[in-house]
């Protein structure tokens, strides 16, 4: 083989390895991101499920460490404030969580039901006007979900 001949062979070599660290590559890549997206997808579908926003709640103060969007893959923390009392509201994430966990094998105890991938805190307290009266509700929700 003459000297010229190999120099075409070498670089079709060339070529075709670069082809494939390429597409190896990006297949990293896409995999990589299927997965992060997906695990986002599942955090905020479990969040949802364990620790449902309270109806006619608004946000007051949110603090995001996600990766893509609140209550979803990281750490989020949001307060939100109903007019509501504070004993309504209870009654509501108690009746809620029952509903949830209703078909459990502890049946009737929501804090031994089974847990997803996310975990969520909640926490409920009364809101108060200058003069000490209460006039509705703080919710502060933390939910935490592939991060460490």
């Amino acid at each position: 083989m003459a000297p010229h001949e190999r120099a075409q062979q070498n670089q079709g070599s060339i070529g075709r390895l670069i082809l494939t660290l390429t597409l190896i590559m990006l297949g990293v890549i896409i995999c990589s991101s299927t997965l992060f997206l997906g695990g986002d997808a599942f955090c905020r579908r479990d969040i949802d499920h364990w620790m449902p926003v309270y109806p006619n709640s608004e946000i007051v103060q949110i603090n995001n460490n996600g990766f893509i969007r609140p209550r979803a893959s990281g750490i989020t923390e949001i307060v939100y404030f109903t007019e509501d009392n504070v004993i309504d509201v209870r009654r509501w994430y108690r009746d809620y969580r029952r509903d949830i966990t209703r078909d459990e094998v502890n049946n009737n105890n929501p804090n031994a039901a089974a847990r997803g991938l996310a975990d969520t805190t909640n926490s409920i307290f009364a809101a108060q006007d200058d003069n000490g009266n209460e006039n509705g509700t703080f919710i502060r929700q933390i939910s935490n979900c592939a991060y460490s």
